[in-house]
């Protein structure tokens, strides 16, 4: 009696779905933590961008592209 039998292999959404459904607190803790680095590490960099140009509040950003301040004191370190 040698019968093979074959066990249906789950597809990799399959597993990916029970195994959200099973650790989802991991998950969300680790969503949350992706979420504070956004805001205040990756956002602000807009501000740091802006400090070292020639900025006027009445320009867009997009246009905003003046001479940027600051770069003679960087490269004579």
């Amino acid at each position: 009696m040698n019968a093979s039998v074959t066990i249906p292999r789950k597809t990799f959404l399959q597993r990916l779905k029970s195994d959200l459904r099973r650790h989802w607190l991991i998950y969300m803790l680790g969503f949350l933590c992706l979420v504070y680095y956004f805001i205040f590490c990756y956002l602000p960099m807009g501000g740091i961008v802006i400090a070292f140009k020639d900025f006027r509040p009445a320009r867009a950003f997009s246009a905003a592209s003046g001479p940027i301040h600051g770069t003679s004191t960087l490269t004579s370190f």
